[in-house]
């Protein structure tokens, strides 16, 4: 596509303005205020259009506010196109209305405006398989905006992706992707809580109506145990009352054979006393119960007790006689036993460490001198005193004799020469004189001069000759010196022995210094031996006076030997500890004496008690005429005598009490009554139950009688329960829901379940092709990109750059330099940025377009930020693609300007030069 002319009516500051342009390169100069940005727009807006919708988006509210005509004039651009195949359009646009908007082919005058129809509105981009939006992002660059790619990278990734598929697609796996996942989001949703889509409705209708289905299972097994109780109950309450049928029964029998053993009983009785009541005996119960008692006291009499031993008299005696207690220690008190030990423990340390006393010395040894000394003196002493050796000093003869042979007789030479001997001379007795200062300096002298007598002689045979001599003097001196130090180091220490007192021979000076240390060894001992003396001394006064007080807490006296003080109050104890022992008899004696007194209290009492039971055994003997004295005897008769009369009262007694029986008998019911009434129960009880009650016949009436009450309390309660359970389960069966409608309903949504989850499956696994389809632009569209890019970079650059990178995911760029070492392109300067993503641009339009159907390129000042080498280098490449591609460039810069009045011919390509606007 080519833009053949641009007419604005009104647009910004353009009135009825129309601009012609050629098929390939156009150059548009113009300085401030020309209008060249506002003809960019109008070109854009007259072949895009504005979308047509409710309301305005924050950037048609911008283009609005910027490019509305200044005058008022309705606001309408138009352009005229030449598609690639020769076909020419009339692009119309009312900006303002958005009513009088169309696309006219001009050579038959058709409105077709409804095949690029894009937002509402006729958008010319579409031909070039583009939109409004993308145009305005890849093919209308505006210097400003060339960077702001960067924030629609999202968008120019759909395209991207359609661009992979095919040259006529229509969507991207990008928009199919979103498309799918919002119908999935519909159609299916999320699986979880609280969510009001279908797979989660579906998932919540399956548990749910499971649970019913469940609930109606559960209800209605609950409801056939129900009834299963109902008939268990009502079986209960059957056989209850059968049992208590039974029993009744089986106590009207128990009654009726009671009856029966009274009514034989009584018949018995009567035949016993067919003249009437027994006799009435005399009891003599006075008499009776004398003799028992008699009997009684005499069986439990006492055993009189045999005593042996000292008697209570003897025992009071002996306890009279019995010392006092003492009252010091009978044992030793262990604080004392403590502190003895402690104190002869210290007397024995004592004796122990004076045994142990170190040889005494004659004088303390003096410190001074001390034995290293003494030894460093004789080690002086002793050295050798170095020998110079002969060689040395004929050496030094030697050579000052070959000096003098060499040296011309010149009085000049010789004065110097002969200062330099005599410096050297100097030199050589101070350094032997140990002044090693002047010794140096002496022959420092005598070189200088030796040199200077020289200088002025052209004789290196003398130089020589000088310089042997003193290097054999020098060493003559140093050995000297040597020799004089040992003198002198010598000297000193014979001086510093004299001082000492000691003689200046080495062997005595050892002597001494093994002497003083011996004698510094035994005074360290000794004192030592004195200090620890002095300690255990005073450990001894501490555990002396830890024994007196310790004594004198006791009531010991102390006098001036402690030891006796010891033994005294040892001796002390041991006394009262005899007289202690015999002291503690007393309260053993006391308990003797107390226990001995109770047995002959007890022996006393237990005779008193014997005779007393014997007079009553007589007295009772008497009373009922027997004689005798011996209580054994007596003893036997009584009892002889108390079972005689015991049967005779017992068979008394028995009588009367079958008498009263018999009058009782008679007095509740006749004889003739009581043989009608157990007819009566026999009858009654054959009616209630006519089966056998044997199991019954062991039970009291009583018993019978409480367990009929508890039959009957049963079998009313187990019929009511039962009647109450048959009420319960007719109303639980009202409620009741259908088992078959719940797994029909279950079923309804599982399927319905199961539909879903399949979609959810197929919907996944498209997400997942798509994806990958995604994935393909990195592998097929990065390379042709990088491929436009790289070559132009480094053609704009001047091989700077030579290799690009894309990723289309975010449109980043990386670019290498000749050394291949990677950069990323917003890292670098801002008008080398610019160009690349200038050139990415061009790239998009290339791949993103319709391949049939180049896009022309709108740009607005894109080199401001280039140098002039690169813009020329920008120029180039922009001149390339308008073989293909319409290059429509606006700029103010004079580089251009020169470089499109050199390029550029007519009427291929084209350089308009715009006049400032009149004001």
């Amino acid at each position: 596509m080519r833009f053949k002319s641009v007419h604005a009516d009104g647009f910004g500051c353009l009135q009825n303005a129309t601009m012609d342009l050629a098929r390939g390169f156009n150059v548009i100069f113009g300085p401030n205020e020309a209008g060249k940005s506002t003809w960019h727009a109008a070109m854009y807006a007259a072949l895009c259009g504005t979308r047509r919708g409710a309301g305005l988006t924050k950037e048609d509210r911008e283009f609005r506010d910027r490019f509305q005509p200044w005058n008022g004039n309705e606001w309408r651009v138009s352009a005229r196109v030449e598609l690639q195949g020769g076909n020419e359009y009339d692009l119309r646009h009312d900006l303002d209305a958005k009513v009088a908007c169309s696309v006219i082919d001009s050579a038959t005058g058709k409105d077709v405006s409804n095949t690029v129809m894009f937002d509402g509105a006729p958008d010319g981009s579409m031909w070039l398989g583009l939109n409004r939006k993308l145009f305005q992002r890849v093919a209308c660059i505006r210097q400003a905006e060339i960077l702001g790619i960067l924030e629609s990278a999202e968008v120019l990734q759909d395209q991207l992706q359609k661009a992979v598929a095919s040259p006529e697609a229509k969507a991207t796996a990008s928009s199919a992707l979103e498309r799918i996942r919002a119908y999935r989001r519909d159609n299916v949703g999320l699986d979880r809580k609280n969510s009001s889509r279908p797979l989660a409705v579906a998932r919540g209708d399956v548990k749910r109506l499971s649970v019913e289905l469940e609930e109606a299972q559960l209800a209605h097994e609950e409801y056939t145990e129900m009834l299963e109780q109902v008939s268990q109950l009502e079986a209960r309450a059957t056989g209850l009352g059968g049992r208590r049928r039974e029993i009744e029964a089986a106590w009207y029998r128990r009654e009726a054979s009671e009856l029966q053993v009274k009514l034989d009983r009584a018949l018995d009785l009567a035949g016993k006393f067919p003249g009437g009541p027994p006799p009435e005996l005399e009891q003599e119960g006075q008499l009776t119960r004398s003799v028992t008692e008699a009997l009684t006291m005499w069986r439990d009499r006492p055993e009189v007790p045999q005593l042996h031993g000292d008697t209570a008299s003897e025992l009071e005696a002996t306890i009279a006689g019995l010392p006092p207690h003492p009252t010091g220690d009978t044992v030793e008190e262990p604080s004392v036993s403590e502190a003895a030990r402690k104190w002869e423990l210290a007397q024995s340390i004592l004796a122990e460490h004076d045994s142990q006393q170190p040889e005494d010395i004659e004088r303390p040894p003096d410190p001074n001198p001390d034995p290293w000394t003494l030894r460093k003196l004789a080690e002086e002493l002793s050295a050798e005193e170095p020998a110079v050796p002969e060689e040395l000093e004929e050496a030094a003869r030697a050579a000052r004799e070959r000096a003098t042979a060499t040296a011309r007789p010149r009085r000049k030479t010789a004065v110097l020469v002969g200062v330099a001997a005599l410096s050297f001379a100097l030199g050589l007795s101070l350094f032997l004189a140990g002044i090693a200062g002047g010794a140096i300096a002496g022959l420092l002298v005598g070189a200088v001069a030796g040199a200077a007598a020289l200088a002025g002689r052209d004789n290196s045979s003398l130089m020589i000759a000088l310089q042997k001599q003193t290097s054999a003097e020098a060493a003559l001196a140093s050995a000297l010196a040597e020799r004089q130090r040992a003198v002198d180091r010598r000297d000193a220490a014979s001086q510093k022995s004299a001082e000492l007192g000691v003689d200046p021979v080495p062997a005595e000076l050892r002597r001494v210094a093994t002497e003083v240390e011996s004698l510094a060894t035994k005074g360290a001992a000794l004192a030592g031996w004195q200090k620890r003396r002095e300690g255990l001394e005073a450990e001894l006064g501490i555990a002396r006076t830890t024994l007196e007080v310790a004594l004198v807490s006791r009531g010991a006296a102390i006098g001036p030997d402690l030891g006796v003080a010891l033994r005294r109050y040892r001796l002390s104890c041991t006394e009262s500890a005899q007289v202690a022992q015999h002291a503690s008899q007393r309260d053993d004696l006391l308990k003797r004496l107390d226990v001995r007194q109770t047995i002959e209290k007890s022996a006393a009492d237990a005779r008193a008690r014997l005779e007393d039971a014997a007079a009553r055994l007589m007295a009772a003997a008497r009373s009922v005429g027997l004689k005798g004295d011996d209580p054994t005897e007596l003893e036997a008769k009584l009892k002889q005598w108390q079972q005689t009369r015991e049967e005779e009262l017992d068979a008394n007694a028995r009588a009367r009490i079958e008498w009263e029986e018999l009058s009782n008998l008679r007095a509740d019911m006749s004889e003739a009554v009581r043989a009608s009434r157990i007819d009566e129960l026999q009858r009654k009880a054959d009616e209630l139950f006519a089966g056998d009650t044997s199991d019954l016949e062991t039970q009291t009436s009583i018993e019978l009688q409480r367990m009929l009450e508890t039959a009957r309390e049963a079998a009313e309660g187990a019929a009511n329960e039962a009647a109450a359970k048959r009420g319960q389960a007719g109303q639980f069966a009202a409620k009741l829901r259908s088992v078959s409608d719940c797994e029909e309903a279950v079923l309804e949504a599982s399927t319905r379940l199961e539909r879903i989850s399949e979609l959810d499956a197929v919907l996944k696994k498209t997400e997942e092709l798509l994806s990958e389809a995604e994935e393909s632009v990195q592998r097929n569209v990065a390379p042709v990109i990088s491929a436009f890019v790289g070559p132009r970079l480094e053609r704009v650059t001047r091989g700077r750059y030579s290799r690009v990178t894309v990723n289309p995911a975010d449109l980043t760029v990386t670019v290498f330099d000749g050394a291949q070492t990677p950069r990323r392109a917003t890292g670098l300067s801002h008008g080398t940025a610019e160009q690349v993503y200038f050139l990415l641009r061009a790239a998009l339009a290339e791949v993103l377009g319709n391949p049939d159907e180049p896009a022309p390129l709108l740009l607005d000042d894109v080199t401001v930020q280039s140098d002039r080498e690169r813009t020329r280098g920008i120029l180039e490449v922009l001149h390339d693609l308008s073989v293909e591609h319409q290059v429509v460039l606006f700029t103010q810069e004079d580089d251009v300007l020169e470089w499109a009045r050199e390029n550029l011919q007519e009427p291929g390509h084209m350089l308009h030069e715009l006049q400032p606007l009149a004001s």
